[in-house]
């Protein structure tokens, strides 16, 4: 299963890619005015995404299976309790610090605390992780959008 899932994302990232690149021959315009450019590089870039997130996953399983480890469930049977009451006292924290701390560092932190110890989850792995999920929020928040969200005592 894991070949296919790897198959066919690469399939998806390569189309994507293609549709990107075919795009920078038409205008992108504005966000109140869009070019003939805007939805398929907008939808080209949403596809390259999820499909190199299809990529990786289906090489971490490929690299769990050879070195024939079990994956640890969200909720084991023994754990539950504690992983529900750890993730809403991250939601709570989140709510509490988003005016305090602002948009990008309190995102970038519920992200990677949250990987980190609900999803088990290398540092690295959550790092990277939250470093890109922030970035994308702020790019379709702040950029794309226009929304204004709160800096916070770091002004960023």
């Amino acid at each position: 299963m894991e070949k296919s899932d790897f198959l066919s994302g690469f399939i998806l990232l390569v189309f994507g890619v293609t549709i990107f690149i075919g795009s920078m021959r038409y205008p992108f315009g504005e966000m109140d005015t869009p070019g003939a450019g805007f939805v398929p590089r907008i939808a080209s870039f949403i596809l390259i995404i999820i499909s190199l997130f299809i990529v990786i996953i289906a090489y971490r399983k490929s690299l769990e299976k050879k070195r024939s480890t079990a994956y640890r469930n969200f909720f084991p049977a023994r754990d539950g309790p504690k992983r529900i009451i750890l993730a809403c006292a991250f939601l709570l924290a989140y709510r509490l610090s988003f005016p305090i701390l602002g948009f990008m560092t309190t995102n970038f932190l519920f992200f990677l605390f949250v990987t980190r110890l609900l999803g088990d989850f290398r540092w690295r792995i959550s790092f990277t992780f939250s470093f890109l999920s922030t970035l994308m929020a702020y790019l379709l928040f702040q950029v794309f959008l226009r929304i204004q969200m709160p800096p916070g005592i770091l002004k960023i």
